[in-house]
């Protein structure tokens, strides 16, 4: 008896690890509304990791994730915009909230001197605060937006999680072996 349930420990230790590998996700950002829930959980210590592409189009104008287009340098800020510490008509994320303004913590700023919660692209860095993951458009005007960003997010487990499955793992292992061996198995 203590055998069956002993390897069935490791093969939960087992599926918990695989679950805790990285994936990649492919999602689009519109630039008509100001938040995306990703539907992606993001712990705390989880590195997170955002590659995006494309334009949004505003007003006449477009720029690229990290704000930059034929009337923006990606150094603009706004007081009135969705995340005013990050540069406008950027990509822009936070985590936990909900999909109204205000709510949740800004992602720590992908690039130097871009603000918290600048995300644009590349971005890698450590998510401070567990909750879901939120993206958007940087503005304060959505009727006139078009466009969107297709972004690709992977969100990696902080390392000690993953060495305490994989010590979890073998500690268990372990002790059925030393069980099959006194004989002691059902």
């Amino acid at each position: 008896m203590k055998l069956k349930t002993t390897f069935s420990l490791v093969i939960g230790l087992l599926l918990a690890s695989w679950n805790a590998r990285a994936a990649t996700i492919f999602l689009t950002i519109p630039g008509n509304t100001p938040w995306t829930d990703t539907g992606i959980l993001v712990g705390a210590g989880n590195g997170v990791t955002i590659i995006a592409s494309n334009t949004v189009s505003w007003g006449g104008a477009s720029t690229d994730p990290n704000g930059v287009g034929p009337f923006r340098d990606g150094t603009q800020m706004l007081p009135t915009v969705i995340v005013p510490t990050a540069i406008i008509d950027s990509l822009v994320g936070k985590v936990g909230g909900t999909t109204a303004i205000g709510t949740g913590t800004a992602l720590p700023e992908g690039k130097p001197g871009k603000g918290a919660g600048f995300v644009g692209s590349p971005y890698s860095q450590i998510s401070p605060v567990s909750g879901e993951l939120f993206l958007g458009f940087n503005d304060d005007h959505f009727e006139d937006n078009s466009g969107s960003y297709s972004v690709w997010i992977t969100v990696v487990p902080e390392p000690s999680s993953v060495a305490l499955i994989g010590l979890g793992i073998a500690v268990v292992s372990v002790k059925a072996r030393r069980l099959k061996r006194a004989g002691k198995s059902a």
